[in-house]
């Protein structure tokens, strides 16, 4: 993980508020265990998601739009399968920064 060096008040603030994102993405279990169930597979579809976990394809397909919207897993449509990966560099935290 590469360390930020963070030179104003502001720069803290702003990077707080950032990282608050997802933190808040991940914060609830069923979430943290999808991003790592994608993590643990590199690629992983809804299907395969839905199998893996207790939870129905919808609650499924809620939680993943949550991670989206955070910025922590991509998304690709191909046919009527979705798959999903972690993002790289997450653009809003610095916790998936290579």
């Amino acid at each position: 993980m590469k360390f930020l060096k963070i030179h104003a008040v502001s720069d803290r603030l702003i990077l707080r508020h950032k990282c608050l994102v997802c933190f808040k993405a991940l914060s609830v279990p069923a979430r943290l265990r999808i991003f790592e169930y994608i993590k643990k597979k590199g690629k992983a579809n809804v299907t395969s998601l839905v199998n893996h976990s207790v939870l129905r394809q919808p609650t499924v397909t809620f939680h993943l739009n949550k991670l989206v919207k955070a910025g922590i897993v991509d998304k690709k449509k191909a046919g009527r399968e979705v798959y999903l990966q972690i993002r790289k560099i997450c653009p809003n935290c610095f916790i998936f920064a290579k």
